[in-house]
């Protein structure tokens, strides 16, 4: 007899006002009813805690990075099964629907990767669409956002001080405590905002995701992924995959390899800054 258990959606927050209603609405649409939303915020100056409360989120306030927030919304979750979520994400109408199906008819699965879609309004939210793309057929590219809670806890949560691979790494931990046969695959996309995407805005966040790289760097488990995930040439060699696409959006095709190489000089940028400090 199918059941319907509760599945805790985290939300971590940082001055997220532009993006939090949207995908809390998103949530509210699911088809799947039995869900607890939790907005964990890191003591935002704008609207994000009012809008958290005034649409019925539990909400906590607590620091530090995004994986922290995670493991707190985690630990304060009531839910068989946890969404890991941003607050510029929104989820289509049968997401939750299809992983709790996924979950249930599979009980060796222990973790979905739901893979993304980006949307925008500038060529570089165009070109972040195209990027993600590419990424289906790369397992080392994927990241698991939807956990069997028991599963999350045995593989004790994200590791806090990794900041911007977290997703990689804790999708390759749980793939080494489950084996490959523990990770299942959504055929429903979430939906990325990216809003007003900037250049300069892609590159700032990846010299400071470059500046906290070495806690990921230095682990042993990511070292066979780390080659293909910070090789510039592994990466845009994804894109030729698609050879209709060059031909059909030249110039988008063209901004994503500038993109992505200005992208990689960045993250290396920060990440020897670092290192020389």
């Amino acid at each position: 007899m199918k059941t319907t258990p509760l599945v805790s959606i985290i939300i971590p927050t940082k001055n997220s006002a532009k993006t939090l209603l949207a995908c809390i609405t998103s949530i509210k649409r699911q088809t799947y009813s039995n869900i607890e939303y939790i907005v964990v915020d890191n003591y935002s100056l704008d609207a994000t805690q009012d809008i958290a409360k005034n649409n019925k989120a539990r909400l906590m306030i607590t620091g530090n990075e995004r994986s922290a927030q995670r493991n707190a919304g985690a630990n304060h979750a009531h839910g068989e099964f946890l969404l890991f979520i941003d607050s510029d994400m929104e989820l289509l109408p049968e997401v939750v629907d299809e992983c709790v199906n996924i979950m249930q008819e599979h009980k060796n699965i222990q973790a979905i990767v739901i893979p993304e879609d980006s949307f925008g309004t500038t060529l570089w939210a165009a070109c972040k669409n195209f990027e993600r793309s590419t990424y289906a057929n790369s397992s080392w590219l994927h990241g698991a956002r939807f956990f069997r809670s028991s599963a999350f806890t045995s593989i004790s949560g994200f590791q806090e001080d990794i900041i911007g691979a977290e997703d990689f790494d804790i999708h390759t931990r749980t793939v080494n405590a489950f084996g490959l046969s523990g990770i299942g695959y959504s055929s429903i996309a979430i939906r990325h905002n990216e809003g007003a995407l900037t250049l300069t805005h892609l590159l700032k966040k990846k010299y400071y995701y470059g500046s906290t790289l070495k806690a990921y760097a230095n682990n042993q488990r990511n070292k066979h992924m780390l080659y293909k995930q910070a090789n510039p040439i592994t990466r845009i060699q994804l894109f030729f995959q698609n050879p209709t696409f060059l031909f059909q959006h030249p110039i988008i095709f063209t901004a994503t390899c500038i993109m992505k190489t200005l992208e990689f000089c960045a993250l290396g940028l920060g990440y020897l800054m670092k290192s020389a400090v």
